[in-house]
């Protein structure tokens, strides 16, 4: 599972760093985050079907329920990942996806699932 290889690789650089006295923690926080952001992603794609336009919804309401998804899927992959170190080390050790795939990566496609609805909420708005 993507997920599983991606907590993998946050795991072992998080591990590495010697300020860092729970890398799990931290791994599942970036891992929830990016989680986080393709169901912004795909809510924003979706927005004009829910949303009437020229409505404009509770933004408190919104708001709370974004902290909801995010502590829920935190809650989730901690659950999930905090005693599968072991077990994604011994599956992912030798991955040829660790040769061509880096960190930085992650960050590039935070951004991208950040802008890319607005990116393409501007592009249609462009065209009619």
């Amino acid at each position: 599972m993507v997920f599983d290889y991606i907590y993998y690789r946050l795991l072992k650089q998080y591990s590495k760093q010697k300020w860092n006295n729970n890398p799990c923690a931290s791994a599942c926080l970036f891992l929830c985050t990016i989680q986080f952001l393709i169901v912004y992603c795909i809510c924003m794609f979706f927005r004009p079907i829910f949303v009437p336009e020229g409505s404009d919804p509770n933004r408190t309401v919104t708001f709370v329920a974004a902290i909801v998804v995010m502590v829920s899927l935190y809650v989730f992959d901690y659950s999930r990942y905090k005693n599968k170190a072991t077990e994604l080390e011994r599956k992912y050790k030798d991955s040829k996806a660790n040769k061509w795939f880096k960190l930085w990566m992650l960050f590039v496609l935070m951004w991208l699932l950040f802008l890319l609805p607005f990116l393409v909420s501007a592009i249609v708005k462009g065209l009619n």
